[in-house]
């Protein structure tokens, strides 16, 4: 499964998984990529891919040319909160507990508003 998210700016947020038992593990790094680079990456894999997320349905004509690819359409554009339990749930019962201090945000970019100030010096 790759996670395709709008990142605008003509770019995608991506990252691979495949299903363990109680949820998914990540099998690649997190990206931040133009939609046909990521395309191209998968077309040379040549794997069997579902694709997921809002940025599937922005960049469709990219994403098109795939032919081992299957998107799961417009429902699994985002997480619905029921899944999001279920994972929690999974990792609970693992003990992988995180305090609220310990989440951190993730920058794959610099912000709109750095890169403006440094079109701006």
């Amino acid at each position: 499964m790759v996670a395709v998210l709008d990142a605008r700016r003509r770019e995608v947020f991506t990252s691979s998984y495949r299903p363990v038992p109680g949820g998914v593990q990540r099998v690649s790094e997190y990206l931040v990529l133009p939609p046909a680079e990521l395309v191209a990456e998968l077309e040379a894999a040549g794997d069997e891919l579902l694709l997921v997320g809002d940025g599937v349905a922005r960049y469709r004509d990219e994403f098109a040319v795939l032919e081992r690819a299957e998107v799961a359409g417009p429902a699994f554009d985002a997480p619905s909160a029921v899944a999001l339990l279920e994972l929690a749930a999974a990792r609970i019962a693992r003990e992988e507990l995180v305090t609220p201090n310990d989440v951190l945000p993730m920058y794959l970019r610099e912000s709109d508003a750095v890169i403006g100030a440094w079109e701006h010096a």
